[in-house]
């Protein structure tokens, strides 16, 4: 065999292992950590929110909703809200209107009079704002629920998404944080179709954590945390990974309530998915080091490793990509001609689908059928998130940790 095709077979098996690492790390680590404390050095609880005297009034969930020119759902959001079946205890709402240009905070005031009193509603105005995160932290501060929940502005929960928080937390003390599952109104098109695709991927690896009885995330849409675990949330952090972080680092484990189920609108326009993933991105880029250090400190060896497995080898499948295509170009170069077949057949079937993976995002639909479509669906979705990944990962590089961001759907 020649040096050639030698190392093409090399990169190709290398891509290979970095696959099956994504798809059956967390499975693998389920069977290894049976057992197992989930951290080694947990740290005690809380006292939040500081300073302030609860009694014996304290209910069940504070909602936060951080909120940036939403004046298009942020009345559908509260009333959704408000809807709501109370677990024991109840529930207030609070938004935070950041650094908002539009009427958002005027919509608030108007909802705030129509409020229960049973159920309040509090404003919070920030000048100028101050990005999400920073956002979510100022709300939890004129929180009194021993339970924070997270959710987004444009986002539509089923009537008992807090009683299945509730009761997932009542049956197992162990639990810090939790996540709901997030549905999808059906659109058609490009994007949507890849989207879906990838949320595929996602749920999967989620499944699998749930295996494992650890979530690596929460969704910023649908998620909620002990009260307990808050005194050291960063505001220049992404919250879906810091929920997590912030259960385990008191021994405590993120579930996954499949039964709490939220409903969003899918982005549909290329650009507008481009920069909402690479926004996405760079924020979680940026806080892979403190969540590392962070978790390491606390011996929470296994999210640790989850976050590796899942997190990590999809947010970097660029690399094995890239390791991918040079292995098949060395294969076409080799001087023997079956492994040259090989590698430029390759080649040829990587143009192909990604010709019609951005042919399918451009909206351009080939007679190529529905497993074709399907997989052209999944191809473009994935060069979407490759191009936003680099972006991200090149600002990152370059000193921007700016945490800015702004309404990424429009209302239904």
């Amino acid at each position: 065999m020649s040096a050639a095709a030698g190392a093409g077979l090399g990169l190709l098996a290398a891509a290979a292992l970095w696959l099956l690492a994504m798809l059956a790390g967390p499975r693998l680590l389920r069977r290894l950590w049976r057992g197992r404390p989930l951290a080694r050095r947990p740290m005690a609880p809380g006292d939040w929110p500081p300073g302030q005297s609860l009694g014996a009034n304290r209910p069940a969930f504070s909602v936060l909703v951080a909120a940036r020119d939403e004046e298009a759902s942020i009345e559908a959001r509260i009333a959704n809200l408000m809807a709501l079946e109370a677990p024991h205890g109840g529930i207030e709402v609070i938004v935070v209107s950041d650094g908002s240009t539009d009427r958002t905070a005027e919509i608030v005031r108007a909802c705030q009079h129509r409020s229960p009193a049973d159920r309040p509603l509090t404003l919070i105005e920030l000048e100028p704002n101050r990005g999400k995160e920073a956002a979510v932290l100022e709300a939890a501060r004129s929180a009194r629920g021993a339970w924070l929940a997270l959710t987004d502005a444009t986002t539509e929960w089923q009537p008992d998404v807090l009683l299945r928080f509730a009761e997932a937390a009542a049956a197992d003390p162990a639990i810090g944080a939790v996540s709901g599952r997030v549905c999808y109104h059906a659109r058609t098109g490009g994007v949507v179709e890849g989207f879906a695709a990838y949320q595929r991927l996602v749920v999967g690896q989620r499944r699998a954590g749930g295996l494992a009885a650890q979530q690596v995330s929460t969704s910023g849409a649908c998620s909620a945390v002990r009260a307990a675990c808050f005194d050291r949330y960063l505001p220049n952090m992404n919250s879906d990974l810091q929920l997590m972080l912030l259960a385990a680092e008191r021994g405590l484990r993120t579930a996954y309530v499949a039964d709490a189920i939220a409903f969003e609108d899918p982005r549909t326009g290329v650009g507008e998915e481009l920069r909402a993933r690479q926004r996405i991105m760079r924020l979680c880029l940026v806080s892979i080091p403190p969540l590392f250090q962070r978790l390491w400190r606390a011996g929470a060896f296994l999210p640790l490793l989850l976050l590796i497995t899942t997190k990590l080898t999809r947010w970097l499948i660029w690399l094995p990509t890239l390791a991918a295509l040079a292995g098949l170009v060395a294969l076409a170069v080799a001087g023997e001609p079956a492994w040259a077949l090989c590698g430029r057949v390759g080649l040829l079937s990587v143009a192909a689908a990604l010709t019609i993976g951005i042919a399918h995002l451009l909206g351009v639909r080939l007679p190529l059928g529905r497993f074709a479509g399907r997989v052209g669906a999944a191809c473009g979705y994935a060069a979407l998130a490759v191009a936003a990944t680099a972006v991200a990962l090149w600002q990152v590089l370059r000193g921007q940790r700016s945490l800015a961001w702004r309404p990424e759907r429009a209302a239904r």
